[in-house]
């Protein structure tokens, strides 16, 4: 039985990171034969640690450990060296503290945490450290899934990292922007073109759905982080916009609007945010789904919709998954390199970048899909089928090199 490491994930609170995982899963086991796997991830806390334990009861051979979050955010080069000369003093373990004694009994070590390659929380030295050590011990070492980059804001970090990612023994790029990024920067004879891992997680039934969802609803999701790309960080001016947004698809759709949170982690939560949204509108046709659904379960709810509109990469990749007309609030290359490879040329038609973001733009760009969605319908139907297989054709690729 081969033995799989999995390191560098969020805990399942970000549904998202919870796709990640049951969609890999749900990958290898089919190529690799149900293999052994071992899940370190970062937590906000003990209480969300156990909880995913509880929760991963159901699935045999599956380990977990747990390492506090890496809260650096820096972005300079002064202080990536300093960090540099500090981890060379203490020996600093991070991941690599929980598997230390058994590190050569692994078939395959997989970053999996979808975008931790790049600045969007600082310099990703806590990936790369662990690459460095996994690799120093012969473990065939693989980035899984992921978004890489842009280190463009750091042009002294970026020659770093593209010599760091060379030594990798596979990247598996989940959309086309990457793979075109990393091969600017002399990234590319280990680069391999798949799809995200979430694409192929098996969605599970929810009862009385008729109560939660009718065939005509709209779902929306929006999240507190986009304040940072679309307001300065202004939670309040982002919040009177999305409330704007939501009134205004009630107004002129006349249809049912549900507001389904992705993400409930302490330090982000999307309920919390909506539920300010939620109140702020008197409407019998606008609900707040709960919090308590997985991710599974909340992709099987959004199978059910008529269209969806969000900002969480990973409730975008539920719906898309699930042939659902969608339209994706991007704020980073992920959200535009899954679009391109899904909808091609047409990707604006389906995605709203922060630059564009406004009320009556959003309004009309949700209304529109509403009214017309055989459009999209049509490309989802021609193009989810060749995402899948990528996606799954990353196990292919993974079992010739390990």
């Amino acid at each position: 039985m081969k033995k799989v490491l999995l390191v560098g994930n969020g805990s399942y609170t970000n549904r998202g990171c919870e796709a990640i995982f049951r969609g890999t899963k749900e990958i290898l086991d089919k190529e690799l034969h149900n293999p052994e796997y071992t899940v370190i991830s970062y937590f906000n806390s003990d209480e969300d640690f156990n909880i995913q334990k509880k929760k991963d009861k159901d699935l045999e051979l599956v380990k977990h450990y747990k390492v506090n979050r890496f809260k650096s955010r820096d972005l300079t080069w002064a202080y990536y060296n300093f960090k540099e000369l500090l981890s060379k003093l203490s020996k600093t373990k991070y991941f690599h503290e929980p598997i230390s004694s058994n590190i050569d009994s692994f078939d395959a070590v997989l970053s999996i945490g979808g975008d931790n390659y790049s600045l969007d929380y600082g310099i990703p030295k806590l990936f790369t450290d662990f690459d460095e050590y996994s690799l120093s011990h012969g473990k065939p070492t693989f980035i899984w899934g992921a978004s890489i980059g842009p280190f463009s804001a750091n042009p002294d970090y970026e020659k770093v990292i593209a010599e760091k990612l060379k030594k990798i023994t596979g990247i598996f790029c989940r959309e086309s922007e990457s793979v075109k990024y990393l091969k600017s920067i002399g990234v590319k004879d280990n680069v391999y073109y798949v799809a995200d891992p979430a694409f192929c997680m098996v969605p599970k039934v929810v009862e009385d759905i008729d109560s939660i969802v009718k065939s005509s609803s709209i779902g929306l999701n929006f999240s507190p982080l986009m304040a940072k790309y679309i307001t300065n960080g202004d939670m309040e001016k982002w919040q009177e916009l999305c409330v704007n947004i939501v009134k205004g698809v009630l107004d002129k759709t006349k249809a049912d609007v549900i507001l389904i949170p992705h993400v409930i982690s302490s330090h982000s939560s999307d309920n919390e945010f909506l539920r300010k949204i939620h109140n702020e509108i008197n409407s019998d046709k606008l609900s707040l789904l709960g919090d308590n659904y997985s991710a599974a379960e909340l992709k099987y709810i959004i199978s059910k919709l008529k269209i969806f509109a969000g900002s969480r990469t990973h409730a975008t990749i539920a719906a898309l998954s699930s042939e659902i007309p969608t339209i994706s609030f991007s704020y980073s290359m992920k959200a535009k390199g899954i679009n391109k490879d899904i909808f091609g040329k047409l990707y604006n038609d389906f995605c709203i970048e922060p630059q564009d973001m406004n009320a009556e733009y959003a309004i009309n760009k949700i209304s529109m899909l509403y009214s017309s969605d055989k459009q999209a319908k049509d490309i989802l139907a021609s193009t989810i089928s060749e995402i899948k297989e990528r996606s799954y054709s990353a196990a292919k690729i993974l079992k010739s090199l390990i």
